[in-house]
C-alpha cells in the first residue's frame, strides 16, 4: 500500500506475521476489528481493495470507524445510519487426509482440510433488509475491483432501508406512548 487509509496504517505492523485460524484464513487483532477474513496469499489484494473502497467513502463524505459493541466492527455512516461491512475469501472444503488415519485416536483426526480459493468477497453484514444485494464477490469474468461503485451504492441503498424502518418503529413507539399516556390519563 502507498498511501494507506487511517484504519488501515495502524494495523500493518501487525500483519507482519499474521496469526492463522483452523480455516487457514489470517484472523488477528486488527483484522478482527476490520471485519476481515483471508488467506496469506490474498491479504495484499484485500487490504488494497479496502484502502481503495476506504478512500472512495470518504470523498463521497461517509465516515468510517470502528463501533464497540458487543464486538468491535468496521462500520460506515450513511445518513447517521451505521451500515457494517466486511471482506471474506470463499475457502473450499475438502476431506483432511488423517480423516481415517487408524494411528491417530479419534479425537485428534481432523474431518476436513479448508482451502483457499483467491475469491474475494465484499458483505454488507446488516439485518433486516432481505431483498437487497448485500455480496460482491469474484466472477468468472469479473474482479471484485470491478465493483466497488456497485457496492457502496449497495451500501446506499442497505442505509435507506435500514434508516426507514428505524424511524417506522420510532413512529410505532411514540404512538403506543401516547396511547398509554392517554389511557392512564382516563383511568385518573
Amino acid at each position: 500500500l502507498v498511501s494507506p487509509h487511517r484504519l488501515l496504517s495502524g494495523r500493518l505492523t501487525q500483519l507482519q506475521s499474521p496469526k492463522v485460524d483452523s480455516y487457514g484464513t489470517v484472523w488477528s487483532g486488527g483484522l478482527k476489528d476490520l471485519n476481515v477474513r483471508v488467506t496469506p496469499s490474498s491479504l495484499q489484494r484485500g487490504l488494497r481493495i479496502l484502502n481503495t473502497l476506504f478512500h472512495a467513502l470518504e470523498s463521497r463524505g461517509h465516515q468510517l470507524s470502528i463501533e464497540d459493541g458487543t464486538k468491535s466492527s468496521l462500520c460506515v455512516r450513511i445518513d447517521g445510519e451505521p451500515i457494517h461491512f466486511g471482506l471474506e475469501e470463499r475457502v473450499r472444503r475438502e476431506a483432511h487426509p488423517d480423516q481415517h488415519n487408524d494411528r491417530l485416536p479419534a479425537w485428534q483426526r481432523q474431518r476436513f482440510a479448508y482451502v483457499a480459493t483467491g475469491k474475494l468477497m465484499l458483505k454488507i453484514t446488516e439485518w433486516g433488509t432481505q431483498g437487497l444485494q448485500k455480496v460482491w464477490a469474484d466472477g468468472k469474468t469479473a474482479k471484485l475491483e470491478s465493483c466497488l461503485n456497485e457496492f457502496i451504492g449497495g451500501l446506499q441503498k442497505v442505509a435507506h432501508v435500514v434508516k426507514a424502518e428505524r424511524l417506522r418503529r420510532e413512529e410505532e413507539h411514540r404512538a403506543r406512548l401516547e396511547a398509554q399516556q392517554r389511557q392512564w390519563t382516563e383511568e385518573e
